[in-house]
């Protein structure tokens, strides 16, 4: 056995370092694809497929939202989108930017991906600035049947919520999924939307007659670094703490799920949420502490 093992481990090194020569090769072919998208409802990703404009994301990156924005790696930002094809089922939106003379994603054939290949994954998880355009990688672990009339790849390669609408690719820089979701329970259960539905899909694209287009006619700057302004929701706090939001304007109402004895009461001072936290005898015998809660706006994320 020692003796299998010298002659071996250089073998699987080998495999390792090839790995990530080919995650490094994808990610400096295919980064300038990339693009963040936010909306009034969260954030994800997208990847452009022409040079045009015409960009490919998951719908329920975009769905429901009144106001859409997207920066492109160059840091240019585009307020005005149109939303060109959409299919409800499988999850998928094809959107178009007023654009020209931009990079795009080659398009490979999800029907011929073979079960263990190395596949590659591009996003910004949790939609943030300062983790834009992401590289993980992992293997096809298999293609699911979910018996609602389309197939998804399974993947190994990590991913967090932002990476939606983020393309997967082969080791030769292929697209040839799109990240959709994850199990939280058990480990590395990632799936994609296969690429040959988006293919399809695009076939049936117009430019000039979008859906439907986002204006940003209120002139919101989605990418600015303030605090989105209404919280309503459930947030996670650092420390692993739930909490309940319900943002009035200017009062802000925190349910502590995780401590219930906790009440608090906080409104908007300017950029911030402050308030006054009674503490009830969760932490001490009803003493009062001053809160200040600073949101990130990646964790309402797609």
């Amino acid at each position: 056995m020692k003796y299998l093992a010298v002659v071996f481990l250089p073998f699987f090194f080998f495999l390792s370092v090839f790995s990530q020569n080919k995650a490094s090769e994808v990610f400096k072919q295919n980064a300038n694809t990339i693009v963040l998208i936010k909306t009034d409802k969260g954030s994800g990703t997208g990847f452009l497929v022409s040079t045009s404009g015409v960009i490919v994301t998951t719908l329920h990156v975009v769905d429901m939202a009144t106001t859409v924005a997207i920066k492109t790696s160059t840091g240019d930002i585009y307020d005005q989108v149109s939303l060109l094809a959409k299919d409800s089922r499988k999850d998928i939106a094809i959107i178009k930017i007023p654009a020209f003379n931009l990079p795009f994603v080659d398009l490979g054939n999800s029907d011929n991906l073979t079960i263990g290949e190395q596949l590659i994954v591009l996003g910004n998880p949790l939609g943030v600035e300062a983790l834009r355009t992401s590289v993980s990688d992992g293997i096809l672990s298999g293609v699911r049947n979910l018996g609602d009339g389309f197939k998804v790849l399974q993947l190994t390669a990590p991913i967090s919520q932002g990476n939606s609408g983020g393309p997967v690719f082969t080791s030769e820089g292929k697209a040839v999924g799109v990240v959709s979701f994850k199990l939280v329970k058990g480990e590395s259960l990632n799936f994609a939307i296969p690429i040959n539905y988006v293919r399809g899909l695009m076939e049936t694209i117009d430019a000039q007659k979008p859906i439907s287009k986002w204006e940003n006619l209120k002139k919101e700057d989605l990418f600015s670094d303030k605090p989105i302004r209404n919280l309503s929701g459930v947030w996670k706090a650092t420390d692993g703490q739930i909490l309940k939001i319900i943002d009035k304007g200017k009062q802000v109402i925190v349910v502590n799920m995780t401590y219930p004895e906790v009440n608090t009461d906080a409104e908007w001072i300017g950029d911030v949420v402050l308030g006054v936290i009674f503490n009830g005898g969760a932490f001490g015998r009803d003493k009062y502490y001053l809160m200040k809660l600073v949101f990130s706006q990646g964790l309402s994320g797609g």
